[in-house]
């Protein structure tokens, strides 16, 4: 069955939503529910009166990666930035940045999560990652479990710069995410704050049916390849046979050449003996009549 966009707003999971700054931007979706998921202990208080003050919203503490289990998140004096990762660039560009605390928390992978939210489909849900360092792991993650496929629209927070180990693995995000149907990025940049970007992706089902038509491509061209290889090993073989024919034939010509001198042989050699043997008759009766 084909996956088609829908028009109907689905639920907003936001991970790495820090203090949620940004939550009027997804509230004005009307989504049916917002799940912020953040692990940083010391928001817990502030992200419950935030979800007090707001019908369908909800907090969930924990992290999101890979493999799951206890893990150590560095938390940095500067707002809202925090990071499972190593700093790389950090104090390049955040030269004021210094580790306020490094609880150790519980992450979830995707696969553990999504049971848990009970995301119907056919329904235009929005992923929201904002993790600096652990980008590419989190949607590589929801990519290999089939997770993706229950999000139309994904918003990435990215930094401009590697400020933590796994920022490499930025640049592989496009080709990942269009390998898995979706369109974009469309980017937009903020000027109050140079250092970070937000790109969107949207599912576009025509990028998955050029998919498969490259697929099937691929597949035929394949089998031409297979068929021709066949085709060249059976002119190689008809070649070989015609070749031993050939040594076959002429071999037969030789020796039915020698069976006629065999027995062109045979006739002399019989006649011979014809003779000798009236001769012999011959002496014979000679003998006795004398």
């Amino acid at each position: 069955m084909t996956r088609e966009p829908s028009a109907q707003a689905g639920c907003v999971l936001y991970i790495g939503a820090g203090l949620a700054s940004d939550l009027d931007s997804y509230l004005a979706r009307d989504p049916d529910r917002i799940v912020l998921v953040e692990p940083n202990p010391a928001l817990k208080d502030d992200l419950a009166l935030l979800c007090e003050a707001h019908e369908g919203v909800r907090h969930l503490p924990y992290g999101i990666t890979a493999t799951g289990g206890a893990r150590q998140l560095t938390v940095y004096n500067l707002f809202d930035i925090s990071s499972f990762s190593e700093p790389l660039e950090l104090l390049e560009h955040y030269p004021g940045a210094v580790v306020d605390k490094s609880p150790i928390v519980q992450t979830l992978t995707p696969d553990d999560l999504l049971p848990t939210l009970d995301l119907p489909a056919g329904v235009a849900h929005t992923l929201v990652i904002d993790t600096p360092g652990s980008e590419f792991e989190i949607l590589d993650a929801f990519a290999r479990g089939g997770a993706l496929a229950l999000f139309e629209n994904l918003i990435l927070t990215l930094p401009n710069h590697p400020l933590f180990k796994g920022h490499e693995r930025v640049a592989d995000i496009p080709g990942l995410l269009e390998a898995a149907g979706y369109g974009g990025p469309a980017r937009q940049d903020d000027p109050a704050n140079p250092d970070w970007r937000t790109e969107t992706y949207r599912f576009d089902p025509n990028i998955g049916r050029l998919h498969a038509l490259r697929a099937r491509i691929e597949e035929l061209e394949a089998n031409a390849r297979t068929d021709r290889a066949a085709l060249s090993a059976a002119e190689a073989d008809a070649e070989t046979a015609n070749e031993a024919l050939s040594r076959l034939k002429s071999e037969a010509k030789a020796a039915r050449k020698s069976a006629e001198r065999h027995k062109s042989r045979r006739r002399a050699l019989q006649a011979d003996l014809r003779e000798a043997r009236a001769a012999l008759a011959a002496q014979t009766e000679a003998g006795a009549a004398a």
